[in-house]
């Protein structure tokens, strides 16, 4: 994540910014609770409810949209450049 070298390229001239921070943030959250809900599968063989997974599902679309608008918002900073 140091580097935040995915979709948008960020050097020195353009930092990460904070919507960067947040997506992976937002994506990071929605790992640890898939990898909650499954050791909760496998050890107590109880799935998660849908609330569970639906609080996932968000983390996860939050995630997405954010590095979406985090993208744009970049690429208009280069092209302006």
């Amino acid at each position: 994540m140091s580097g935040l070298s995915g979709v948008a390229k960020y050097g020195a001239r353009m930092p990460a910014g904070s919507l960067s921070y947040a997506s992976q943030a937002a994506l990071a959250l929605g790992h640890v609770g898939l990898a909650w809900a499954m050791v909760n599968l496998l050890e107590n063989d109880s799935p998660a409810s849908v609330a569970q997974l639906l609080a996932i599902a968000a983390l996860y679309l939050a995630g997405v949209l954010t590095a979406v608008a985090e993208w744009k918002r970049h690429r208009r900073q280069q092209d302006a450049a």
